[in-house]
């Protein structure tokens, strides 16, 4: 019921869905490399006790995969650097996400 709810909205504003065979990774190979890591890097190693924790786990992997991990297309620099801490002189600094499971290094300002 969900579905075909859902699909009629999509139509209705000019949007054509397209339906892929269930576990078919071939189809969308972006999203299921995308599951793939935040089930190897964040939740095979937590036990979450409920739905606010498991969102609260996967809110942390999320800004920690769009922001602050070195990328191999961008030859292993930040997506999205803060420009606060674009220094190359200071000590480095390490920054933890979800009690040290993620983690980021700067440098801090001199």
């Amino acid at each position: 019921m969900y579905a075909e709810r859902f699909r009629a909205t999509l139509t209705a504003v000019g949007v054509e869905p397209v339906r892929i065979p269930p576990s078919s990774p071939n189809c969308n190979p972006f999203i299921e490399r995308f599951f793939r890591s935040l089930k190897e890097e964040c939740l095979h190693h937590c036990i979450p006790m409920g739905q606010p924790e498991l969102r609260h786990l996967v809110t942390e992997y999320l800004e920690h995969y769009h922001r602050e991990r070195p990328h191999a297309g961008l030859d292993g620099a930040v997506i999205e650097p803060d420009p606060l801490l674009a220094n190359r002189s200071g000590a480095i600094v390490r920054k933890d996400r979800l009690g040290g499971l993620l983690t980021m290094y700067h440098r801090v300002a001199a």
